[in-house]
């Protein structure tokens, strides 16, 4: 959806919003998705592997409104 106008009319005006979480099962995940990336610099023997999964809540939203608009 594209909104082509040169009226300067917008009292909102949001282009490309995107929102991502890490969703993890268990909370103990957490912290080792922050510590084991951190351990492999030094030891980079050690197998990788991601602890959570992405949830984009929102992505690329773009969002206009007008003077006097209501949602």
């Amino acid at each position: 959806m594209s909104f082509e106008t040169s009226d300067s009319n917008w009292a909102i005006e949001v282009n490309g919003v995107s929102k991502c979480y890490s969703l993890f099962k268990d909370p103990k995940d957490r912290l080792k998705e922050f510590f084991v990336p951190r351990v492999h610099r030094w030891m980079p023997f050690l197998g990788r592997s991601t602890y959570a999964q992405t949830f984009w809540s929102l992505r690329d939203v773009s969002l206009q409104l007008q003077r006097g608009e209501v949602i």
